[in-house]
């Protein structure tokens, strides 16, 4: 059938006819082409096992498409949802798997960046402000190099060590034995005199009652299911841990200016976002184990002076073995600190 053709009243339709007729039929959402949102991911390494964490990545990634005038959505996919190791998240990125990443085992790939974990390195909220800049500094330019953007980085609250027996002094830890679960926690413990074990969570409770384990290294959020069990909190040697957002440079770079802009904003509100939730249900934490009577024991100026002397040959250690980069910025960090 020719549908060019046309006739009087019983002719075919003209093609211009037919098509006016079909654009008439067609749905206002179907005959005006919309612009549709760009589809990203963010992968973290966090997991089940960090709610705070995650609620507050899924809040604020929410919000990308109202940010960016629907130009971009933004999906949370948690650590093992995907085929990325949780201590690959920036290789997964960098490699364009996806397209955005929250961090905390960079370390893993970069080792100089977790100079802020040493145990002991940093007491006070005070000193943290004066040793981020130092930290965020190198990442920012390390990252750069790996097609990497550091969009937003943020510290976690302190982890102390709650036991069972009270803890006044550097030699009431002697023998003490402590669970710990980084490298960090360990060294800290041993060279404080205790004694370190690994213990998975859910035999914590019986070797307390037992007396086989003595305290546990870690925050008050997660101390705060053995609550009952554990009386005093100290932080001769408080650690710090870290994370980061990141953006792969190639991704970013091909967004359009405000869009570009509005996802750099965004990222940089994640890092808040994190910090000031987990430090918020920290405090509530350990308001909670207070309740219940646990004692918070503040260290000896003599205290605090003879663990750092016997921590500093293992920041040496570390800083040397992490190369130059670490060994700078270890440096710098002391001597902001005075330590």
């Amino acid at each position: 059938m020719d549908l060019h053709r046309t006739g009087g009243p019983r002719g075919l339709l003209s093609r211009r006819s037919v098509l006016g007729a079909l654009s008439l039929a067609l749905p206002a959402s179907l005959s005006q082409p919309a612009a549709a949102a760009n589809d990203w991911v963010l992968y973290t390494s966090q997991n089940r096992t960090a709610p705070v964490a995650l609620a507050t990545l899924a809040r604020l990634l929410a919000e990308a498409p109202a940010r960016t005038n629907n130009a971009l959505r933004i999906e949370l996919k948690t650590a093992g949802t995907l085929p990325i190791r949780a201590t690959a998240v920036a290789a997964g990125v960098a490699d364009g798997k996806v397209q955005m990443g929250d961090d905390t085992y960079f370390p893993t790939a970069l080792p100089a960046g977790g100079m802020l974990r040493m145990p002991g390195l940093v007491l006070t909220e005070a000193e943290l402000r004066d040793v981020v800049p130092i930290q965020q500094g190198f990442l920012q330019a390390a990252f750069a190099k790996r097609k990497l953007t550091l969009l937003g980085y943020y510290v976690t609250p302190p982890q102390l060590i709650f036991t069972s027996r009270k803890v006044a002094t550097i030699d009431d830890l002697r023998n003490l034995v402590i669970r710990t679960t980084t490298p960090e926690q360990t060294e800290a413990v041993l060279r404080l005199g205790g004694l370190a074990v690994s213990m998975v969570a859910s035999d914590v409770p019986a070797a307390l009652d037992g007396a086989s384990l003595h305290g546990v290294y870690g925050t008050a959020a997660a101390a705060r299911p053995w609550k009952d069990k554990l009386t005093y909190a100290t932080s001769i040697t408080p650690i710090r841990s870290d994370g980061v957002i990141l953006a792969s440079s190639a991704a970013l770079a091909a967004l359009p200016e405000a869009t570009r802009n509005a996802v750099t904003k965004l990222g940089a509100d994640l890092a808040v976002g994190l910090a000031e939730d987990l430090a918020a249900d920290d405090k509530a934490a350990m308001a909670e184990v207070a309740a219940e009577g646990m004692l918070r024991v503040e260290p000896r100026a003599e205290d605090l002076i003879a663990a750092t002397r016997r921590l500093t040959p293992y920041w040496e250690q570390l800083g040397s073995a992490r190369g130059k980069d670490g060994a700078d910025t270890l440096a710098a960090m002391r001597l902001v600190l005075g330590r």
